[in-house]
């Protein structure tokens, strides 16, 4: 992968989006490639402090019926 397009998917992968293939391959590149690490870091970081700061929220009740009746 180049850095463009690991650049293109750590957002995902910071947030547990990404598909786990996807992940794995973004990884090998992380490791060798500083600046691609740096950047990875920095969201990894800014992905746990959301995490923390973000009260969960249930979705109303109607929403099941709406996303299963369309």
């Amino acid at each position: 992968m180049t850095c463009l397009e690991v650049r293109d998917r750590l957002v995902e992968r910071s947030l547990g989006a990404l598909p786990v293939e996807d992940v794995r391959e973004v990884d090998r590149h992380v490791a060798w490639c500083a600046g691609c690490r740096k950047e990875a870091a920095e969201l990894d970081r800014a992905a746990a402090t959301f995490a923390l700061t973000l009260a969960p929220q249930m979705p109303p009740p109607e929403l099941e019926e709406r996303v299963v009746t369309g």
